[in-house]
């Protein structure tokens, strides 16, 4: 039988429990989504400190914090280059 693992909890102020964090009988994790779609879906912003990178499927570092300086930029992001290219800004 499928099946899943939820975490609610529940907002201040409230009384009813919201889904928060997901993990699938297929071993796909969700935060901030119950249906994730990819290995880990996060739907939100995410956080992440000095010193550590996050890579793309072939094992190459996507982007680190250090580039990032709190920004993203043409170097690190394709699809924020992509933007700028078409005329979009943020």
């Amino acid at each position: 039988m499928p099946g899943k693992i939820s975490f609610l909890t529940t907002p201040d102020g409230e009384s009813v429990a919201l889904e928060r964090m997901t993990i699938k009988n297929d071993g796909r994790i969700g935060i901030g989504t119950t249906g994730p779609t990819q290995t880990l879906t996060v739907s939100g912003n995410v956080n992440v400190t000095a010193g550590h990178t996050i890579y793309d499927g072939n094992g190459n570092p996507y982007i680190t914090s250090a580039s990032l300086n709190n920004y993203l930029t043409s170097e690190t992001d394709p699809i924020y280059s992509a933007s700028v290219a078409h005329g979009i800004s943020a």
